[in-house]
């Protein structure tokens, strides 16, 4: 049985919260975009940007100290090469594909948007879901510690 945790309003109404933005997400990369290839484009970025919230909710709410290790040692090696190799690079990419000859391109930020819009969506559900589902759903298989021997328990 599904076991919702001691905040089950939070934990629907962030999932059917989801799930609106979600649809509205994919509308909009499907109005954004024309019939050519433009909305898969668009589809993509939403895809990949829902993996990364994916990937990175799911390291932000370890559900154990061996998860946490392993999670520490992880986000340590991703940490040094993002700030070190990838940014160096992102900020060239970023400076051509956003702006051309100081005039911005309405394409490439409605697109930003969607990816950013995705990744933050699905951030969020991961986090809320780990937080409270699992951690809650798991207490109750778990032994009571007990008590030592001759102390009054309230």
């Amino acid at each position: 049985m599904l076991q919702l945790g001691d905040r089950p309003t939070l934990v629907i109404s962030a999932n059917v919260l989801a799930l609106l933005f979600g649809a509205c997400i994919v509308w909009l990369a499907y109005a954004l975009g024309k019939e050519d290839n433009t909305r898969s484009k668009n589809f993509l970025l939403c895809l990949l940007g829902a993996l990364i919230g994916w990937v990175v909710g799911i390291l932000a709410t370890p559900l154990d100290t061996g998860e946490s290790t392993r999670f520490l040692t992880l986000a340590q090696a991703v940490s040094a090469f993002v700030s070190g190799y990838l940014v160096s690079k992102l900020d060239r990419f970023f400076e051509k594909a956003l702006f051309t000859d100081d005039d911005i391109q309405p394409v490439a930020w409605q697109r930003m948007g969607l990816f950013v819009a995705s990744l933050l969506l699905m951030l969020t559900i991961v986090f809320v879901n780990r937080s409270y589902i699992h951690r809650q759903g798991s207490q109750p298989n778990a032994q009571p510690t007990p008590s030592p021997v001759g102390t009054a328990t309230p």
